[in-house]
């Protein structure tokens, strides 16, 4: 990382517009020691490719830098003339051209140049009584006046393409709200589109964008408030999806959405509420998540999208501005890193999000509150996010504001205490941009030997990195650690020296495969107090595991259950909280009561042991015996009194 400029350069314009990449240069303004106001410069990387555009024919204050397929357009004034025009930069010509004497001054963020394949599309304040609308494909020839707009007293702005289209908010007179316009890019295809409310109604749009192939924008009126709308760029197809809880609607005017595969999320921040984070799918909005709860919380700012994860900075009434992540849900959505853990001196919330590439990779200016605000990545997970360089050391702010990648470099503005103001550049392909590659022990499966779990030793993971032969390696639990009962993801970390860091899982799965001990109660016997048999409670069975308790004792037939005369087997389950089952069985032996052969069935033998089983046991067989044997004997006797007396 090093500073470009020299003392041809004293200072570098960070605001309003970044620097633009074009042909694997960057162009961006800065004021020359030598000439007075802003030149448009251009640079390769180098202190000696770093040079002002157009030679002898400089481009002073120039403004609206913004790409059009391979050339560059800016507004700016004749180093020579003084003459304000629109001016086309061609990288393989040696200078700029004009494209129209329009005079274009200010970077207005609700009033930019738009683009859409080979055109573009510009509001142009011709002068106090109204604005007309230009076109242009980047050549003196292409480039011409749509429409002037005289009859708009509210300047058109928002501009947005849709299609072949331009659809902008404007005014068709001083004493009607604002109104939904669109354009072809001729004078009769410039027309209202529809209006929001009644002639008379105050309508303001707060911001415009497209998703889907449908227009999107926030809008407050009379009859409605502030509502999200759609539009399929018809008057009959535009429609309010729902309302949105803003207070003022300034956290909507800031240009402050992003959208995520198919879904549009934006800030809310409701009159005397926490501010939330809401989202639409094409349907009503709906919130996402609350942050804080005082109304004093700023709301989210610097929405980007990143792949299928959204990026913002946000504040959670806690830890002041941090980044954060959402993947759309309430559960989904948390803070990315805490930056500053240990608090500090250092001042400042994280920045704008800017890609590095195509990897997922973002770049943007953060204070871990012992420095100043430098230059960090994220690559959208917190072992990811770390500082790249501290230009300005201690509490000092290098500030980098906006970050550009053209060619072999990422350009910035950045401060230092020696000399101010510079450009900066870092080299891509030196710098080590790389994470570790880092592999992970494969699922480890142990058994339980308590109930607190068991300890699990694995095999290290396996690191590598091209530039770091010894990348730090931690682990969220450490080899031969208790693992609890059930599945615990452990997760490893390889950071590099450069800071790049990748991080891998794998599972632990501690598992209770053993089924409890379980001893029976002795057999049973009871006497049949019914026909039906008998009601019979036995002791319970004794069970116990070491690992999994509860345990639950089950049995088939049922405790207490009314047994039949007969022997009948009894099943006893034990069940542990792992769903592990021990089985053991007795018998339950029931005789009859009333009757010699026990109310129609064979008794049972008695049981050898029998006690402590609870059930009601009789000695009514014995007496029954005895029963029948004095009734034999009175029926001799009676025999033999007949026959004494028989004729």
């Amino acid at each position: 990382v090093g500073g470009l400029a020299d003392s041809a350069l004293s200072s570098i314009k960070t605001y309003p517009r970044p620097g633009v990449e074009l042909d694997g240069k960057l162009y961006f303004v800065a004021e020359p020691n030598a000439y007075a106001g802003d030149i448009l410069f251009r640079s390769d990387g180098t202190s000696a490719g770093t040079v002002a555009v157009g030679g002898t024919t400089s481009l002073r204050q120039p403004t609206h830098l913004t790409r059009l397929g391979g050339r560059l357009l800016v507004a700016a004034s004749d180093n020579d003339t003084g003459a304000r025009a629109l001016w086309s930069v061609d990288p393989s010509a040696e200078a700029p051209r004009v494209l129209a004497p329009v005079r274009l001054w200010t970077d207005d963020p609700e009033r930019p140049i738009v683009t859409a394949g080979t055109e573009a599309w510009f509001i142009y304040p011709e002068d106090a009584e109204g604005e007309s609308l230009w076109k242009t494909d980047g050549t003196p020839e292409g480039t011409r006046r749509v429409r002037g707009l005289r009859s708009i007293r509210w300047r058109p702005r928002l501009p947005v393409v849709l299609g072949t289209r331009l659809y902008f908010a404007a005014a068709s007179s001083a004493w009607s709200g604002e109104e939904l316009w669109t354009s072809d890019g001729t004078d009769a295809g410039t027309r209202k589109l529809v209006a929001l409310d009644a002639p008379e109604a105050f309508v303001s749009f707060y911001d415009m964008v497209t998703m889907n192939g449908r227009l999107y924008f926030w809008a407050s009126t009379d009859a409605l408030g502030i509502q999200l709308w759609t539009s399929d760029g018809t008057a009959a197809g535009t429609r309010a999806l729902g309302p949105v809880p803003s207070e003022s609607g300034t956290e909507l005017r800031q240009r402050n959405t992003a959208i995520v595969n198919g879904t549009l999320f934006f800030p809310v921040h409701p009159a005397g509420r926490a501010p939330e984070l809401w989202k639409s799918d094409g349907g009503a909005p709906v919130r996402v998540r609350t942050f804080g709860t005082s109304a004093r919380v700023g709301p989210p700012i610097h929405l980007t999208a990143a792949g299928d994860t959204l990026l913002f900075v946000a504040d959670d009434g806690t830890h002041g501005y941090q980044p954060w992540r959402s993947d759309g849900t309430a559960e989904g959505t948390g803070m990315l890193k805490n930056l500053r853990p240990d608090g500090g001196p250092a001042a400042g919330s994280p920045g704008d999000f800017f890609p590095l590439g195509t990897d997922g990779t973002f770049v943007f200016a953060a204070s871990d509150g012992l420095s100043g605000q430098e230059l960090w990545r994220t690559d959208g997970t917190a072992a990811g996010t770390v500082r790249v360089a501290d230009i300005a050391p201690g509490v000092a702010s290098s500030s980098p504001l906006w970050m550009v990648p053209a060619g072999e470099h990422l350009f910035f503005p950045a401060w230092s205490a020696g000399s101010g103001t510079e450009l900066w550049a870092m080299r891509l392909e030196e710098a080590d941009m790389e994470a570790p590659v880092l592999t992970c022990p494969g699922p480890q499966v142990v058994e339980a030997v308590s109930a607190q779990g068991a300890p699990v030793s694995y095999p290290l993971a396996r690191v590598t990195d091209d530039k770091d032969p010894n990348p730090k390696v931690t682990y969220s639990h450490a080899s031969g650690a208790v693992f609890m009962l059930g599945v615990t993801d452990a997760s490893v970390t390889a950071t590099d020296a450069a800071g790049n860091a990748t991080m891998c899982q794998f599972a632990v799965h501690v598992r209770d495969t053993t089924a409890p001990a379980l001893e029976c109660p002795p057999s049973q016997s009871a006497v049949a107090t019914s026909s039906a048999g008998v009601a019979v409670v036995w002791p319970e069975a004794q069970a116990s595991d070491a690992v999994s308790r509860p345990v639950t004792v089950t049995y088939a037939p049922a405790r207490g259950s009314v047994f039949p005369v007969g022997t009948t087997e009894v099943t006893a389950t034990a069940t542990d909280s792992s769903g592990n089952p021990r089985s053991c069985t007795f018998e339950v032996r029931v005789s009859g009561s009333d009757t010699p052969d026990g109310g129609g069935g064979t008794s049972p033998p008695p049981p050898e042991d029998s006690s402590g089983c609870g059930c009601q046991q009789s000695g009514g067989a014995g007496l029954g015996m005895f029963g029948l044997a004095l009734l034999g004997l009175l029926s001799a006797r009676r025999r033999r009194s007949v026959d004494t007396t028989a004729p």
